[in-house]
């Protein structure tokens, strides 16, 4: 039997941002309390026995709170926000891993992105 292992850890954030290839109101500087729900599944722990430690994945989306997003992202829309913080998850993975990230802009709107990682 082999073993399956997924972990989730969801973070909230204050952030701002604007878009300026938008026509619309979002043009202009506006904040959100985001939330992010990160999940990463791997058949395999490591050395201290964890897909991954629950703090290194609220470091990567702590780095976004109390900032403005296009300091970090050139067109900082919820989707565009979701692959950079499964980019930098994928960085700290290092192994075959699974990761998807949910990013709520408001409690009812909500972006997924997911990518399988090594076979």
């Amino acid at each position: 039997m082999k073993l399956m292992y997924q972990l989730e850890k969801t973070v909230e954030i204050d952030s701002a941002h604007f878009l300026p290839n938008y026509e619309g109101k979002c043009h202009q500087l506006h904040g959100h309390r985001w939330k992010v729900v990160i999940r990463i599944g791997s058949d395999k722990l490591n050395e201290q026995g964890m897909v991954i430690d629950f703090t290194k994945i609220k470091e990567v989306v702590n780095t976004f709170d109390h900032a403005c997003l296009n300091d970090f992202i050139e067109q900082p829309t919820a989707e565009n926000l979701g692959a950079d913080i499964l980019r930098r998850m994928r960085n700290i993975c290092g192994k075959e891993v699974f990761i998807e990230v949910d990013v709520y802009e408001t409690p009812d709107s909500k972006l997924t992105v997911m990518e399988k990682i090594g076979e």
